[in-house]
């Protein structure tokens, strides 16, 4: 009987473990179901949102082509560079933009305003 009662302390079955297995499953079940009708009811529901406020501008591609261009750029700008195009991130960085997000090919870059 020892034996038992040892399986039963390390969770190894019993009707209290399957009593707690579903109690965990339908908390879960609960939560997917308040994240869908969440996301389903969120504003603006089909329509592609911005995260970007009144007062910020659409993200921009710095390249050798439009590097001119980045002394123009108003405050509140995102940007985006290619990571191997250092000259180009360089003069960014020069007016005022730092880098957000490192990941991939693309980084991003934004200019305070």
């Amino acid at each position: 009987m020892g034996d038992v009662e040892g399986e039963h302390g390390r969770g190894g079955g019993g009707e209290e473990d399957s009593d707690l297995s579903l109690r965990i499953a339908h908390g879960s079940i609960e939560l997917c179901s308040a994240t869908e009708i969440a996301i389903k009811s969120a504003p603006g529901q089909g329509r592609t949102r911005s995260t970007a406020t009144d007062t910020e501008t659409k993200m921009q591609h710095f390249d050798v082509g439009n590097r001119h261009q980045i002394k123009d750029a108003p405050p509140n700008t995102w940007a985006t560079v290619h990571r191997r195009d250092v000259v180009t991130m360089s003069e960014l960085a020069r007016r005022g933009f730092h880098l957000v997000d490192m990941s991939g090919e693309v980084w991003t870059m934004h200019r305070e305003g």
